[in-house]
């Protein structure tokens, strides 16, 4: 309470575990609204079965017309969003300090020669974290798993320009962007984790850690359910040309690590992955008397890479602006409390189709009203995402952009549905890694800011491909971001990991996809016990909230 007052954040205690593995949520006059035992919300679902074929597609070269490569170079390296160095610099890392560093960039066109950005543990040391985006996604029109290999190797070949000792110090977070459901997708997504879980990445001797990001009662299970929240497609049987495969997506990606664990210490079953840091000091303020000094001690790394597409298609700034913030509550909510240090941020967009600065590749081809354009998107997302990240006040440091878009065999390929990718590193104390076994009659507290209704039904919406839930459900389910609330929540989070062995955080979970119907029920799931919870106890915004809309909405912070 002292804490949230001092930094005054809004906080509110909202029920207490049960030693019955059971969800009870009572309203105003203690009325049962949902009694549940968990294992029906959150328990194993039956093994999805997909059974699919390769497809092969006929494809021939690239009909570019009169443009050469050489003029198709050109008037894009003149646009002068790619052209001008003070944009791509500034737009991403306003808030640089000391500590971290972007590679400047070089050659007439200025552009960069290496995409990799470097964070230092303190100002007397050179030791530090770096990480580096690899992304070769057209790629897997021709050849799926060559565009996973490529993309790897992009990712090693920049971020060699820091100073690496060891390639097994290196560990992937991947995010698989497949068309599920499409004919021969469904084979080219598993043949890619195979080419690159099974084959490539053991023979490297590195690994992937990082976890996937692709009425009351029955909204609850809707959004506890969906793809977003318990990836079933990942942990699927898969049948492929009549062949059953012994191994799940899952599997497979978790192969890596049980090959070459290497410096990873937690992963796939918190909000980031950890792996082994470094010995360097610290510069911390003492939790009583608040004057600064000086630790030596061991920090470890935290990891965490997610992607927020289906809001940033549908309002660029704010989509992209709660990617990035969600993204940083994972961070800050791994282990019992850990802080989030750079960020990153990624693009992929259908053809901008600048009005003042057409090209000869981008023929007339019409997005779904509902969504916004690859130029709206370019010119808002990144901004949106830039935004949250300064005013948060931790940088986003490295990044990509990519517009592709091309018809093949009468069938257009493209991101009218965007990639918005947010990942970013930040550090945890090893003594607070592991989040501790909540016990019964614990009391259950929410930081952050009161219940809107905003975001409902994100995690469900997101689940869907492109133009198939409806529009109501679209519009409802972007969230608005608030980075100085959620800074007042991190700066809580911080004053009690400070206190090392008296840290009072026994587990914490960040609210994200599904709101509290999918937060409180997993923070108490994960310990073996059950919870009891008061809506009237959930500070709201608007006192019309239906019970459904305060236990389910997506308000962020």
């Amino acid at each position: 309470q002292a804490l949230c007052e001092r930094e005054r954040c809004p906080y509110a205690v909202v029920g207490k575990t049960t030693r019955a593995q059971n969800l009870h949520l009572f309203d105003d006059d203690n009325t049962l609204l949902i009694d549940m035992p968990l294992s029906v919300l959150l328990g194993k679902p039956p093994k999805m079965r997909r059974e699919v074929e390769h497809k092969k597609i006929p494809t021939k070269p690239e009909n570019l017309g009169e443009i050469s490569i050489k003029e198709a170079a050109l008037r894009v390296l003149h646009l002068p969003t790619v052209a001008n160095k003070n944009f791509l610099i500034t737009i991403g890392d306003r808030s640089v300090g000391g500590l971290v560093v972007r590679d400047q960039m070089l050659g007439p066109w200025q552009v960069p020669v290496a995409d990799c950005a470097v964070t230092a543990s303190n100002y007397d040391s050179l030791t530090g974290e770096a990480m580096a985006i690899g992304e070769r996604s057209p790629l897997a029109l021709l050849n799926a798993p060559a565009s996973g290999r490529m993309a790897i190797g992009e990712a090693l070949t920049n971020i060699a320009a820091a100073d690496i000792s060891y390639i097994n110090d290196i560990v992937l977070s991947a995010n698989w962007m497949a068309a599920c459901g499409q004919p021969g997708e469904d084979a080219a997504l598993f043949d890619t984790v195979k080419a690159v879980a099974m084959e490539l990445c053991p023979a490297l001797g590195i690994n992937i850690p990082v976890d996937l990001h692709v009425g009351e009662d029955i909204r609850l299970r809707y959004q506890a359910n969906s793809e977003h929240c318990r990836h079933k497609i990942f942990n699927a049987e898969w049948i492929i040309d009549g062949q059953a495969q012994d191994k799940s997506l899952f599997q497979m990606i978790r192969f890596t690590h049980q090959q070459h664990p290497g410096a990873v210490i937690s992963a796939y079953h918190d909000n980031a992955a950890v792996m082994k840091g470094f010995n360097t000091t610290r510069f911390l303020p003492d939790t009583t008397t608040h004057q600064y000094y000086y630790i030596k001690e061991d920090a470890a790394i935290l990891m965490k890479v997610e992607t927020h597409n289906h809001p940033t298609a549908i309002s660029p700034f704010p989509g992209a602006a709660t990617g990035a913030g969600g993204e940083i509550r994972d961070e800050g909510a791994t282990g019992r409390g850990a802080k989030p240090k750079a960020g990153l941020t990624g693009f992929s967009v259908s053809h901008l189709r600048i009005p003042d600065a057409p090209q000869p590749w981008e023929t007339p081809y019409d997005s779904p009203s509902r969504m916004a354009t690859a130029l709206q998107i370019m010119l808002e997302g990144p901004i949106g995402a830039s935004a949250f990240n300064n005013e948060f006040g931790r940088p986003a440091i490295c990044g990509y952009f990519r517009t592709f878009e091309i018809e093949m065999n009468g069938r257009r390929r493209g991101y009218h549905k965007p990639i918005m990718l947010a990942g970013g590193t930040g550090n945890i104390r090893p003594q607070h890694i592991q989040k501790q076994k909540i016990p019964p009659d614990s009391l259950l507290i929410i930081l952050g800011g009161p219940a809107m209704l905003i975001g409902l039904g994100g995690g469900a919406a997101s689940s869907m491909a492109a133009g198939h839930s409806s529009e109501d459900l679209d519009f409802a389910s972007v969230q608005r971001g608030n980075p100085e609330m959620q800074r007042r929540c991190q700066e809580v989070i911080d004053a009690c990991w400070r206190m090392g062995a008296d840290n009072p955080i026994i587990s914490i979970h960040d609210v994200g996809a599904g709101g509290l119907s999918n937060a409180l029920p997993e923070l108490v799931n994960d310990s073996g016990c059950g919870g009891q919870f008061k809506l009237s106890a959930i500070p709201t915004a608007d006192p019309s909230l239906s019970p459904m809309e305060i236990w389910c909405n997506e308000a962020q912070e």
